[in-house]
C-alpha cells in the first residue's frame, strides 16, 4: 500500500499530472513488473531501450510545450517527438547530473547536488 505521504507532490498543469515521489517509493517502483495495460484503446510503448543514455533510475519528468525533459542519475534526456532522443551536454560534453527539473514557460530550470542550471537552448 502507498502511504499519500510517499507522493511528495502532485501537480495538475493543462489537464496533465505529474506526481513527484520519494526516494523510497521510486526504487520501489522500480522493483516492480508492470505489463501493459489497453485502457481505452492506448496502450504503453517502452521506450528505454531506445534512449542514448545508461542509467539505473529516473529522477524527474516535465514538459515544456511539446518538449518532455526527463532527469535520471546519468544525466537528463530531452525528446521533442517521443521518439527521437538525445541526451544534454555541458560545453566540455559532460552529463550534469540534474535532480529537479522545473519550467517557466519555455525557460527550463534544473537543479541537483553541485547546483542550480538554465538550460540554453541556443547551444551556445
Amino acid at each position: 500500500m502507498i502511504a499519500y505521504t510517499e507522493i511528495l507532490n502532485i501537480y495538475n498543469r493543462k489537464n496533465k499530472i505529474r506526481l513527484r515521489l520519494s526516494d523510497r517509493l521510486a526504487e520501489e517502483l522500480e522493483t516492480l513488473e508492470f505489463e501493459t495495460e489497453t485502457l481505452c484503446g492506448n496502450t504503453w510503448k517502452d521506450l528505454t531501450s531506445s534512449l542514448p543514455l545508461r542509467f539505473e533510475r529516473f529522477k524527474d519528468i516535465t514538459f515544456a510545450g511539446s518538449t518532455v525533459y526527463v532527469a535520471t542519475d546519468a544525466g537528463v534526456l530531452v525528446s521533442e517527438n517521443g521518439e527521437h532522443w538525445r541526451a544534454i551536454v555541458d560545453k566540455a560534453g559532460i552529463h550534469t547530473r540534474i535532480d529537479r527539473i522545473a519550467v517557466d514557460t519555455t525557460t527550463v530550470y534544473g537543479a541537483g547536488d553541485k547546483g542550480v542550471y538554465r538550460l540554453n537552448n541556443r547551444g551556445a
